[in-house]
């Protein structure tokens, strides 16, 4: 019996081990879907740069392979749609190196053919004509990543790029001078199998061409790259846009001082002593902050800031506390973390125009990209969290949050952004001291890409206190997200007659006697002691209430039911 047993047990062993192979299995196949389901990119890079040279390729006729096309193998992608599984971005990567000097980009062009022969052209260096575009060189290594165009993204040339290994995202754009013609790569290759090879047909018409290096293309969800516009958030630490793998359209336009900057508390442009730890010739100034803040999902983020017009710096910092819940007084409590430059940004073009932090991060730590405008330079621009990051796109972007009282009511109202897989908004009040309880839910749009308004009202029963509301998001998965705390005081007068959800309501009398409603003909409808009646069956007109108190003293007040 107790072999019998013993080989039971085994028998029970080996299966538990085999259903938790097989669930390991499982899982690190569902880890791997999650991680890829936002983002695919697909390289080629050559170990020694590719010249352009006599490349005359085009849609109709891509010419020779690995002289005017050069092949990139795309697999397990599958049929791409324009919203989570589409193309986001290409990215070439160009340098010098074939040519002793400076190369020019003046006319290069690029149009990139899927498998199934859909061709678009998106990128062409004379796309100005006898403008900035016409005198693109290129002394060094060049990266750019094309997209479908945003509002905030300015098109590659020599005033947006600069020179230098500088990583820039910018609008694909394809044409000569008056005919150029923004490619949106999401619409252009939808319903096309992305599994199979892929072609970057290049065409060139200068003795000085550069040199290939790298070739890409990302695939996933269009949120990675397309902004949201964000241009009116961000003004202090406390109202930082949230992201994570968003791209933005932000600006320093309109930006007030922040109490809590990353700067030093002196007018020097630098003080290595303001941070805890690192050092970074911060904008000390304090000008006009915009704030972003992001909690990583990784060992290393990659942020991309585009399309600066003007003399803007950029920081990347993290609080004490590394969970984002407090904002540090001013400069001395912030951790560094990344400055590309450490100086104000001196020049109005060229390499200064990107910024490119990429930094080691502690997962589920919470960081703040800080943009400051040097001297109050106002200037909208571009930015992407997408390389180094696994974590999926937060459910909701918040827009304005405000309470309002109304004396017997208080008016939340906020808007979203966007929306993706939001169930329900959950709304808590604390009233003083109290605890937080909820007192209502109203239901969120699911998935939406345009500004939605939410308000809730709330009867009040006590004047004369200080009211807290704290908004939490709910997907359909359960998961959740509280917004900050927004506030309001009730200053109303102790005693109140007021008409709220089908009811007449007194609030703040010391004892009520009885109360008496009479219509505008003066004729008595009810008389009772009660101080909340319902009002439901009445009809829409004005009445006049009347409430006597114990010590014989009488109220009245003219309600409106509509």
């Amino acid at each position: 019996m107790k072999a019998i047993s013993g080989s039971k047990s085994f028998k029970v062993l080996k299966f538990e081990l085999v259903k938790f192979g097989f669930l390991f299995i499982l899982y690190l196949i569902l880890a791997g879907l999650c991680v890829n389901l936002y983002a695919q990119t697909f390289t080629r890079t050559w170990g020694t740069s590719d010249d352009l040279s006599a490349a005359v390729g085009s849609c109709a006729t891509p010419g020779v392979e690995d002289v005017s096309w050069y092949r990139l193998n795309v697999s397990g992608v599958g049929v791409l749609n324009s919203t989570t599984k589409a193309l986001t971005a290409i990215t070439i990567k160009l340098d010098n190196s074939c040519d002793a000097g400076s190369v020019s980009m003046r006319l290069i062009q690029l149009r990139v053919m899927s498998p199934t022969g859909t061709c678009a052209g998106v990128y062409y260096g004379d796309n100005a004509g006898a403008g900035a575009d016409a005198s693109i060189n290129l002394s060094g290594t060049q990266t750019l990543t094309l997209i479908t165009p945003q509002s905030c993204t300015n098109y590659p040339n020599s005033v947006n790029t600069g020179n230098g290994n500088v990583q820039g995202v910018f609008g694909a754009k394809f044409g000569n001078g008056t005919t150029d013609t923004p490619t949106n790569l999401q619409t252009t290759f939808n319903g096309v199998n992305a599994d199979g090879d892929w072609k970057f047909i290049f065409s060139e018409g200068t003795a000085s061409e550069p040199c290939l290096k790298s070739i890409a293309l990302t695939f996933g969800d269009e949120s990675i790259y397309n902004a949201f516009d964000a241009t009116a958030l961000g003004e202090t630490c406390a109202s930082a846009i949230s992201m994570c793998r968003k791209a933005a359209c932000l600006s320093t336009n309109g930006k007030n001082n922040e109490a809590n900057s990353p700067g030093a508390e002196q007018v020097n442009d630098v003080n290595t002593t303001v941070f805890n730890n690192g050092n970074c010739a911060w904008n000390n100034a304090n000008n006009n902050d915009t704030w972003v803040k992001f909690q990583a999902a990784s060992t290393s983020v990659t942020i991309s800031v585009s399309s600066l017009d003007y003399q803007l710096q950029s920081i990347v910092v993290t609080n004490p506390t590394g969970n984002g819940s407090v904002c540090p007084a001013f400069g001395t409590g912030w951790n560094y973390v990344s400055c590309p430059r450490d100086a104000v940004y001196g020049s109005i073009q060229g390499a200064t125009m990107n910024h490119n932090h990429t930094f080691a991060t502690t997962v589920g730590q919470v960081y703040y990209l800080v943009v400051d405008g040097t001297g109050g330079i106002e200037s909208p621009f571009y930015i992407n969290i997408a390389d180094g990051t696994t974590c999926t796109p937060l459910p909701i972007i918040i827009g304005i949050m405000e309470a309002k009282n109304l004396c017997s009511e208080n008016v939340i109202s906020w808007t979203t952004l966007s929306e993706r897989n939001n169930n329900y908004f959950i709304i808590e009040e604390k009233v003083d001291d109290s605890d937080f309880i909820e007192v209502g839910r109203i239901r969120g749009a699911g998935n939406s890409s345009s500004e939605i308004s939410y308000e809730f009202i709330r009867s009040l029963q006590e004047l004369s206190k200080l009211y807290y509301y704290r908004i939490t998001q709910v997907d359909y998965d359960g998961k959740k997200e509280s917004f900050n705390l927004i506030a309001v005081k009730n200053d109303c007068n102790k005693e109140n007659i007021f008409y709220s959800n089908n009811k007449i309501l007194t609030i703040g009398f010391d004892h009520v006697e009885n109360i008496i409603i009479f219509d505008m003909l003066g004729r008595k409808l009810i008389e009772t002691s009660e101080t909340s009646i319902d009002f439901n069956s009445f009809a829409s007109a004005f009445y006049n209430v009347v409430v006597t108190s114990k010590n014989g003293n009488q109220t009245s007040n003219k309600i409106y039911k509509p």
